[in-house]
């Protein structure tokens, strides 16, 4: 298993231990740290996300990157 998520949707999180479509190691490197509630968490990059979410290739994964809006430089 290469994710674990916690909560309930919408209100969850997904811990990913293994990334398809790219490499754990460098897109840990470039995961931003968020503060939440005062706990400092990394949070995947979007592009690293949206690689991921291509490689899953699930169809749930691909209307996520519609949404996510691939093109977009936010």
């Amino acid at each position: 298993m290469d994710v674990f998520t916690f909560g309930r949707q919408p209100v969850a999180i997904d811990i990913i231990t293994t990334l398809k479509g790219g490499d754990f190691a460098d897109s840990f490197d470039r995961a931003p740290e968020m503060d939440v509630d005062g706990l400092r968490v990394r949070v995947i990059n979007r592009q690293d996300l949206i690689a991921a979410k291509r490689a899953a290739g699930r169809n749930r994964d691909l209307n996520d990157i519609e949404h996510l809006g691939e093109n977009d430089s936010d």
